[in-house]
This record gives C-alpha cells, structure tokens and sequence, in this order.
C-alpha cells in the first residue's frame, strides 16, 4: 500500500518513481510494461500473451523471476522475449538474469522472429524465425540460473538464439548465454 502511496503522489507530481522495488506481475501487459522499463520482475502467476500482444523487448539489465509460473507467448508473439537494444546493429550490452526461485517455471509458446539488424531483412542467409522462446540480440547476455525454456518453435534456435552481428572478418559482436540452472 505504500508503494502505491507513492506512486500516486509520483504521477501527480509527474515524477518516475524507482525505489528499487521489485515489481510483482501479473498480466502480460504488468510484467511486459517492468521489464521493458528496466525492472526486476517476479511473476505472481501465470502469464499469457492474447491477441495484439507483442514480444517482451528488454533493454536495460534486469531480473526476472518466474516464481513457479510460466510465460506463455501462445503463438502470438513471436519470441517471447528479446533480450538487447537494436537501434545500433552492433547492440549494447544488455542482461537479462533469468531465475525460478520456486521452481517449474517456464517460457513456452513462441514462434521466433526475423533477425532485426537491416530493419528485419537479413534472415542470416536462409536462418528464418530465430529464438522462439528468448532472442538474445549481439552484445547482449541471457544469465539462466533457473527456469525452463519449454514448446518454442522456430526456423533456427527454437528455444534460445543467440545472436551475432559481424559487419567485417576482424569485427564480431557476439550475443552470450551463461547456464548457471534451468534447463
């Protein structure tokens, strides 16, 4: 109740609030709207993607704790969750802590998507959909110390596609992925 307290006098003031106070999601749009503003996330429940829904895009390092339940992309969004900032081609270093603290979790139902570096054109020479459950972008980490990445599909790295950008031979900007738990 205090949280609310002050985000309540934070929006009528026209202040960001951050008190480093992990966010508790759930909806999709409740944990897409944390992450994607760069925080911390625990999962209350279960969470599905419904129709208009898009792809969970973070840009900012954060935690994200499926406490037990799972993300559902339910085919409608692509990868579920795309870890990294694509305005440059060559990414920025971004990371994405993946956790399940109670156990069971999961991402499942994603389709991947095109590779975005040329707006979405450069489909890595016949590599498709990439990454249907998390899209890890060049520069950018996905640190897995629990959780299962479950049921994605895609052209090439149905669960997780790492991704690399590498403009000549002597120039490689690589994504990166650390399992520390999960599977």
């Amino acid at each position: 109740a205090l949280a609310a307290t002050l985000d309540s006098l934070a929006g009528i003031l026209g202040l960001e609030l951050d008190l480093g106070i992990e966010t508790l999601a759930d909806t999709w749009s409740s944990g897409k709207t944390a992450l994607e503003a760069g925080k911390d996330v625990t999962l209350q429940n279960s969470i599905t993607a419904e129709s208009g829904n898009k792809t969970i895009t973070i840009k900012k390092s954060v935690t994200l704790d499926l406490n037990g339940h799972t993300i559902d992309g339910s085919s409608e969004v692509g990868s579920v969750i795309f870890v990294g900032d694509s305005t440059t081609s060559k990414g920025k270093p971004v990371t994405l802590t993946l956790k399940d603290s109670i156990g069971d979790g999961k991402i499942t139902g994603g389709t991947g998507m095109k590779d975005p570096h040329n707006n979405g054109i450069n489909d890595h020479s016949g590599y498709g959909k990439c990454g249907g459950g998390i899209f890890v972008y060049a520069q950018a980490t996905l640190l897995m110390q629990g959780g299962t990445i479950y049921n994605n599909t895609a052209d090439t790295g149905g669960g997780i596609y790492i991704d690399r950008y590498s403009p000549s031979t002597s120039e490689t900007y690589p994504g990166h992925l650390k399992i520390t738990g999960g599977a």
